[in-house]
C-alpha cells in the first residue's frame, strides 16, 4: 500500500510540470501557471503525507504550501504592475531646489577662462 502512494505522490509531482506548461500556454500567465504546478507540489505532499505521519513529511507539505502562497501572490504583484518603491537618488532626497542644484554638474560655460564666462569679455 505504502509503495502504490508513493507512486501516486511522484505521480502527482510529474505531472504537475507539463499541466503548469499547458496552462501558461493558455493564458500566458506565469502567476497562473505557477499556481497550478505548485498546486500539484501540494498535492503529491499531501499524499505522500497520507503515508507516512512524520514530522519531516508535514514541514515538507507545509514548505511547499507557504512557497506557494508567496510566489503566486509576488507574482499577482509583478504582474499587476506594483513593484517596491524606489531609493530616491541623494539628489533627489530633499525638496529643496537649492540641494539638486548644488549636486548637479557644473556647467562648463561658468568655468573661469571659457568664452561668455563672467569676467571674460
Amino acid at each position: 500500500m505504502r509503495a502504490l502512494i508513493e507512486t501516486a505522490a511522484l505521480l502527482s509531482a510529474v505531472l504537475g510540470v507539463p499541466a503548469a506548461l499547458i496552462v501558461y500556454a493558455r493564458v500566458r500567465e506565469v502567476g497562473t501557471a505557477l499556481g497550478v504546478l505548485l498546486d500539484f507540489l501540494a498535492a503529491a505532499g499531501l499524499i505522500r503525507l497520507s503515508a507516512a505521519m512524520s514530522w519531516s513529511s508535514i514541514l515538507g507539505a507545509a514548505a511547499v504550501i507557504t512557497v506557494r502562497k508567496v510566489a503566486a501572490y509576488g507574482v499577482t504583484l509583478t504582474e499587476r504592475g506594483h513593484r517596491a518603491p524606489d531609493v530616491p537618488d541623494a539628489r533627489h532626497a530633499t525638496d529643496d531646489p537649492d540641494a539638486t542644484a548644488a549636486t548637479a554638474a557644473p556647467d562648463p560655460a561658468d568655468a573661469p577662462g571659457a568664452p561668455g564666462a563672467a569676467g571674460n569679455g
